[in-house]
């Protein structure tokens, strides 16, 4: 993963070259979404394929999307990348979810939907 540890940029001052990332890392940085077996063969075998084609290609990060239900003080109390169950959830907890809820801010490289109930 060397080509990729200069490709995502994390510098280790002690060793004065890139870290090394997993393949979780470099998978989901090309937007590569694991069925929950992360340590399968086949699904490392998917991940290594798609990551190795991204590298080939130049392709730039995957801009992961989600939709966070926020309380008040900020925290996370839902998250789903279904905008309808986020929407579904706050009517069931507030009763009501209108579209002015809904701020957009970016972070960490990371697009996010926050409804702040």
């Amino acid at each position: 993963m060397i080509e990729f540890a200069k490709i995502y940029g994390e510098w280790n001052n002690y060793y004065g070259n890139h870290t090394y990332q997993k393949l979780i890392n470099a998978a989901c940085y090309y937007g590569y979404n694991f069925d929950e077996l992360t340590h399968d063969s086949l699904e490392n075998v998917k991940a290594t394929l798609v990551v190795y084609n991204a590298l080939k290609k130049k392709l730039p990060p995957y801009v992961w999307m989600s939709t966070q239900l926020l309380n008040k003080e900020k925290e996370v109390i839902f998250e789903s990348d279904d905008v309808t169950e986020v929407i579904d959830k706050a009517k069931e907890l507030f009763g009501q979810c209108e579209r002015n809820m809904i701020n957009n801010h970016i972070k960490s490289g990371l697009n996010f939907e926050h409804f702040i109930c």
